[in-house]
């Protein structure tokens, strides 16, 4: 078991954006002291979907790896043929064909003819001699895989390796899938590929699991290092990954909505390789390693709290040896790391929110500029994820962090966690973990969050924490036992840590006979294993991911958990394995197939049915002749909606082309001006707000419409500018 605590503290990340139609930022003040809020508005439905499965391949991972491949045929079936609804947006109990088509009511979304759909594993070896990269599985480096099972490979076209799915449908004519993706013939192909890709993920892959550092290497890292090498004492990172950039820029379209489902029962275990002045690489190492300073021990927030590798605090008594086997086993190094080691030596839980949901973030530069010891995180780097024209390979690193702007906004990128938290926690009856009845929920509130993390698990507030989810070696305090989460506590003689949850297999596992992947091969009082016999494993578990979870809570809306501990094993119950989790998922994703324009909050309309907000528009290239057309109900924009407008397209990157090109303003129509409570038939011109009272059948709570004549045309990058007072 691995674990490990992150370093700073989250809260000033949380995104704003909550909705799948738009993506909020702050703009500097309005003239009067306070902070405009800007939205940036989709102008058409997006029919492209980009899936990233992140898959723990540790050693424990094998049955759960079955139950996601189990829940491939869902998950497609929800994106494929998407159910039918009635006006009201009720099921009717049917689903659409490939095409779109219901016998009665409509899709609750059009079907997805467009999809790519890769695999990356949480292995990306060590930086000491720990999981050596140069045996199998170890390291697969953040690419994406393309094997069935150990040691074979998947027939995928290459170096690509993803799915694509891109039926002959009428929206695909023109369209070619890309060099050296496989493109599938039928759903039914397409699903057992990807099932096949699944459990071949494997269970053989590095016990120090990278989760979430694989999947930011995959999609965000603007220069992934190509090597790691070690130059006396410290861990150097060398050259660029073409690899990973070209398979990123064939997988990632720059106008698709973007999907990563990660699987995992452990905690994060990854390293910054830089922290430390590159020392960090000695926590995974085999080799015992120093802890820190004597305040760390019921103190770890005090800044007297740090590690004994640092010069300045070498001289003191308690830094004078390493620790000893009892205090350190390299199995867990990453658990509770700054009381017992003084430092954490990984990178913080920011780093992967900013990279799901910023459109600057930092190279390896700005990681740790002017080499510091700990991360800093200036955000001098395009992001790939929000940028178009991806570079295939690193032939010009300059161009790396200089990336034009792509029309991705935040809103459009979701994070599924299937982790370790008991389901029991995440129903309407949370907390309650024998014979709860509750239903699942697809959004968890503060209080759900704080039984979930605590108040601040990054700085030892562990207040409302359930005690499930406290990390510990010892056995907890206020668990009951038995309960439908956990048989009980065991003696994990300081060599593992306590289950978040467990349930029960659906084949028992026989360790004396087949070691490979069983956790009941030693003597054991382990809850997992059967009681009377020892070496039988009857029973699947996970730890608290707290690293995970931190990053799904603080991308809101974006953000979905689920439970690694299925609800139930029946195949034939609709919350059988992980149907939940894809059930959350597409949930909160499918407001974002479709033309509507969420707002995140409300607004509050004046009498006469306005809000106070202004929207603009930057015409795209060739519409110049007709700027700020009155007719098409445009208008010359006040010079501070203009600036902050100019300033936020720098601030996203814009190229020098689009930043010359002219804004204009929509015109707001009054509610005279509606029909049915929405301007979307009327006469006039404009744009207008509506809220779900006065259209029952919205798929958001609050939208923005546009009339006819007033719908910019595609491409058009348009944004919504609201003063505090209208919010």
């Amino acid at each position: 078991m691995l674990f490990s605590w992150p370093r700073r503290h989250l809260g000033a990340f949380a995104v704003v954006a909550a909705c799948a139609a738009c993506s909020a930022s702050s703009s500097p003040d309005d003239g009067g002291g306070n902070t405009t809020q800007d939205y940036a508005i989709r102008t058409q439905a997006i029919d492209k979907v980009d899936l990233l499965l992140a898959v723990d391949n540790s050693f424990s991972m094998g049955d759960k790896e079955a139950i996601l491949a189990d829940a491939i045929p869902d998950l497609l079936a929800r994106l494929l043929t998407p159910r039918c609804v009635n006006d009201e947006g009720a099921p009717t109990g049917a689903s659409a064909d490939a095409m779109g088509k219901c016998v009665g009511g409509k899709p609750e979304f059009a079907p997805i003819h467009d999809l790519h759909v890769g695999i990356v594993s949480s292995s990306l070896g060590t930086f000491a001699d720990i999981c050596p990269r140069t045996e199998p599985e170890n390291d697969d480096r953040g690419h994406l895989l393309a094997r069935v099972a150990r040691g074979q490979p998947a027939a995928l076209s290459k170096p690509s390796n993803f799915l694509t799915w891109l039926p002959e449908t009428q929206e695909n004519q023109g369209k070619r899938p890309v060099d050296g993706a496989t493109t599938e013939p039928s759903v039914e192909k397409l699903t057992q590929d990807l099932s096949n890709l699944v459990r071949g993920v494997g269970n053989h892959g590095c016990g120090f699991e990278a989760q979430l550092e694989s999947m930011y290497r995959f999609l965000v890292q603007p220069d992934p290092y190509a090597t790691a090498e070690r130059e006396g004492d410290s861990t150097v990172l060398r050259g660029i990954d073409s690899d990973i950039l070209r398979q990123r820029r064939d997988f990632l379209r720059p106008d698709s909505i973007v999907a990563v489902i990660m699987l995992t029962d452990e905690n994060e275990a990854s390293l910054d390789p830089r922290a430390l002045a590159g020392r960090a690489w000695q926590y995974q190492s085999s080799a015992h390693v120093k802890g820190g300073t004597s305040p760390c021990a019921t103190h770890p927030n005090d800044p007297a709290c740090t590690t004994c590798f640092l010069a300045t605090a070498s001289s003191r008594p308690e830094c004078a040896a390493a620790l000893g086997d009892e205090a350190d086993p390299p199995a867990l190094r990453f658990f509770d790391m700054k009381r017992r080691f003084g430092v954490d030596a990984r990178y913080p839980i920011e780093r992967y929110v900013r990279g799901l949901s910023q459109v600057r973030i930092p190279n390896r530069d700005g990681e740790h500029p002017g080499d510091a010891l700990a991360y800093l995180g200036d955000a001098n780097c395009s992001n790939p994820l929000f940028a178009r024209d991806l570079p295939s390979s690193a032939s010009d690193t300059s161009q790396l962090c200089n990336l034009p702007r792509g029309p991705r906004t935040p809103d459009m990128v979701f994070f599924t966690l299937i982790g370790g938290v008991p389901w029991q926690l995440l129903t309407t009856e949370p907390g309650r973990f024998t014979n709860n009845t509750g239903s699942l929920k697809n959004t968890l509130d503060e209080a759900d969050w704080k039984r979930i993390l605590g108040a601040d698990p990054f700085h030892y507030d562990f207040n409302g924490l359930d005690p499930h989810m406290r990390e510990s070696i010892t056995k907890r305090e206020g668990l009951p036992a038995p309960d439908d989460a956990l048989p009980r506590e065991w003696d994990t003689r300081g060599q593992d840590l306590q289950y978040a949850c467990t349930y029960p297999l659906a084949t028992p596992k026989d360790c004396s006979a087949s070691p490979d992947g069983c956790e009941c091969t030693q003597q054991s009082d382990s809850s997992i294993c059967d009681p009377t016999r020892p070496s039988m494993q009857v029973r699947g578990k996970a730890y608290p991911s707290v690293n995970a979870l931190a990053v799904a809570k603080a991308l809101g809306p974006q953000g979905v958990v689920a439970s690694a501990c299925p609800r139930t094993m029946d195949v034939n119950r609709p919350e059988y394995g992980y149907r939940p989790a894809i059930e959350a998922l597409v949930s909160h994703m499918k407001s974002a197939f479709g033309p509507e324009q969420c707002l995140p909050t409300a607004l509050a309309p004046r009498e006469n049915g306005t809000v106070d907000c202004r929207l603009l528009e930057l015409l795209p290239a060739g519409e110049q002749a007709t700027a700020c057309d009155p007719a098409k109900g445009l208008e010359q924009p006040e010079a501070s909606a203009l600036t902050r407008f100019r300033e936020n397209q720098k601030a996203a990157n814009a190229d020098a082309a689009s930043l010359a090109l002219p804004v204009c303003a929509l015109k707001q129509l009054l509610s005279a001006d509606l029909v049915q409570g929405s301007c979307e038939s009327s006469p006039a011109p404009g744009w207008c707000y509506v809220t779900r009272a006065s259209q029952p059948a919205a798929k958001c709570e609050r939208s923005i419409r546009f009339s006819t004549g007033g719908k910019p045309a595609p491409g058009t990058v348009v944004e919504l500018q609201c003063t505090p007072q209208a919010i």
